[in-house]
């Protein structure tokens, strides 16, 4: 890679992909994930904004109520 070239990180979200709390989920969408969204609410550049739209809202919030309980 030279100077001018550009890499992009870019995360697929899987089947529990709202099991963003504690950093690296812990196998099932609850409390801590709940907590983790209201906390970085309206941030952009963060784990959290599992839906890549921009800022963590209201995609993240139906994501984890929707998803509440253990990952497949």
């Amino acid at each position: 890679l030279g100077p001018e070239d550009h890499v992009a990180a870019v995360r697929i979200p899987g089947p529990c992909a709202a099991d963003v709390a504690p950093v690296g989920g812990d196998g099932s969408i609850g409390a801590a994930d709940l907590i983790a969204v209201l906390a970085n609410w309206e941030e952009a550049c963060t784990p959290v904004n599992f839906d890549r739209r921009g800022v963590v809202g209201f995609g993240e919030l139906l994501s984890v109520l929707h998803a509440w309980g253990p990952c497949p």
